[in-house]
């Protein structure tokens, strides 16, 4: 077995963005939050679809607001269909966050 080093490696970029059911209060509905180190947002839940896809809206959410603020930020040529927040992601359900998932950028 050869040795890999952490040079060796292909750079990964990108922010993983967690999500989690926010149950219903007094005051507000069921939501899902969906958070990373750049910013977070919180949706209303999307009923009608199962609780990964309800889980994968907030995420890609998530990822809209930060195009749209790119593009806000510097201009038309910024298109959001080309920003890097709206790469394709993968996720799953996190064992330690019971009421959650961890996206990631499938590439």
């Amino acid at each position: 077995m050869t040795e890999t080093k952490v040079k060796d490696l292909p750079a990964i970029t990108g922010q993983a963005i967690q999500t989690v059911y926010l149950p219903v209060t007094e005051t507000k509905g069921e939501r899902i939050k969906a958070s990373c180190e750049r910013g977070q947002i919180t949706v209303d839940y999307p009923y009608g679809v199962s609780v990964s896809e309800a889980h994968a809206y907030a995420c890609r959410a998530l990822q809209v607001k930060f195009a749209e603020e790119d593009r806000a930020e510097h201009g038309e040529k910024c298109t959001i269909e080309g920003n890097a927040w709206m790469r394709r992601m993968i996720g799953g359900s996190c064992p330690a966050n019971k009421r959650g998932y961890i996206f990631v950028f499938a590439s």
